[in-house]
């Protein structure tokens, strides 16, 4: 399977770590600890799978779960790479903005999935909850106080 991303950085180890020393299981403990888990932002849901990644997921929200210590981060999908840029085409589908940059990724159906337990590199489209449930949740806090 291909990388889904150029440049972020992976955790760095002494060369005793990756010898699998001690320190390789501490190093990863530590790293769990950092990284950010499954928790929907406020205000917004899981959309559903969309049928094609083509053009039409311009402008929509992603939240991918990058390996450790990374974790899920939420960015803004900005461009879909067409053969008018044949080098980027190869290797990459979409371009994606994140709090410290932009990143070309390749992002695959197969992986569309969300939870706690999502595998690294899954990722899902996230969309605002519709007002008709939020004001029915806030009705329905508003009132739980009345009896029938």
């Amino acid at each position: 399977m291909e990388h889904t991303w150029t440049r972020r950085p992976r955790s760095r180890r002494s060369r005793s770590t990756r010898e699998g020393g001690e320190e390789g299981d501490e190093a990863d403990e530590a790293a769990d600890r950092r990284e950010i888990k499954w928790s929907l932002p406020e205000g917004l849901k899981v959309a559903d799978k969309p049928p094609l990644l083509d053009a039409s997921l311009e402008g929509k929200t992603i939240y991918l779960r990058w390996e450790r210590p990374h974790g899920w981060l939420v960015g803004k999908i900005n461009e879909k790479f067409t053969q008018a840029t044949p080098r980027l085409f190869a290797k990459f589908n979409y371009r994606i903005k994140w709090f410290d940059g932009w990143e070309n990724h390749k992002l695959d159906l197969d992986n569309y999935n969300s939870g706690p337990a999502a595998p690294y590199n899954s990722w899902v489209l996230l969309e605002k909850e519709e007002a008709e449930t939020v004001k029915d949740q806030a009705t329905l806090q508003h009132c739980s106080h009345l009896t029938l």
